[in-house]
């Protein structure tokens, strides 16, 4: 019996932007896949949050829609941020049903429950402990995306989104193994509906089994750390380390950056260079 091998082709990956012009270029040449659940794992001091903040804004310079559950910081603290330290004007953006732009804050409805939330603009949740409160606010913030929420339930989805969840940690915090499975069902719906997310988690704050099954999940894995016996100008050295992107090719070094108003500044030596030279995509 002849066995026939079916010819296949290989696959051409949409993809859009980390939020950082020389990162993109450490994955593959030119950013990460649309649909793709990325894991940021962050250590204290490296700043980390910066890379979602550009993720988010620079995304919408490109007319995609945008969204950040934020549990640990008071939104109007994200918002004054993005403007005065990196002059990323994100709010004109913010709003609810016809808008780009979808704040979610975790913040009052965790650590200070049963507080106002601060604007009409915000979405809020009253209970991070409650995953069915979550994943309402979640679709509600779909609803009203108008099209693009349209799009999503028929299957012809062109308009790309990008969600950020920071962080995963303080929701498995208040919400648990219940929280785990949310956390599981938006990376998978990921896949289906074609937005891609960044996923925060704070290292050493979960359970070993836990960031295992995370780590399982994530379609990309990008980690912050800190090198704290070495310094420069009295600052520890912080570096970044793409451990996974699935079907994708990366540079598997660590990655030395500084930071300013520009945001993450990678530090590009001889080595880096030569890598993005042969992996660059015109």
């Amino acid at each position: 019996m002849e066995l026939k091998i079916k010819n296949t082709t290989k696959h051409q990956w949409e993809v859009i932007t980390t939020g950082n012009d020389d990162l993109d270029k450490l994955i593959s040449g030119n950013g990460i896949p649309t649909g793709h659940a990325i894991l940021i794992e962050k250590e204290a001091g490296t700043q980390s949050g910066i890379l979602s903040l550009f993720f988010i804004a620079k995304n919408l310079e490109s007319n995609k829609k945008a969204a950040y559950f934020i549990t640990d910081k008071d939104p109007e603290f994200l918002l004054k941020r993005c403007e005065e330290d990196f002059n990323l004007i994100i709010e004109k953006h913010l709003g609810s049903e016809g808008k780009n732009f979808a704040l979610i804050d975790g913040f009052y409805g965790g650590h200070l429950r049963g507080e106002t939330k601060p604007r009409n603009e915000v979405y809020a949740i009253q209970d991070l402990r409650s995953v069915e409160e979550i994943h309402d606010v979640f679709r509600e913030v779909m609803l009203n995306w108008g099209d693009y929420s349209t799009a999503v339930y028929s299957g012809s989805l062109e308009t790309k989104a990008v969600w950020v969840y920071d962080s995963v940690s303080t929701l498995i915090h208040y919400g648990g193994s219940n929280a785990v499975t949310l956390i599981g069902h938006q990376m998978a719906a990921q896949k289906k509906h074609m937005y891609t997310g960044y996923f925060v988690v704070e290292k050493k704050s979960l359970p070993e089994n836990v960031m295992h099954m995370l780590e399982l999940w994530a379609d990309g894995i990008i980690r912050f750390s800190i090198d704290r016996e070495s310094s420069e100008n009295g600052e520890p050295n912080r570096f970044i380390e793409i451990i996974k992107m699935r079907w994708r090719n990366h540079y598997r070094g660590k990655v030395w950056y500084n930071v300013d108003q520009n945001g993450i500044v990678i530090i590009k030596d001889a080595d880096i260079e030569k890598w993005i030279e042969n992996n660059s995509k015109t």
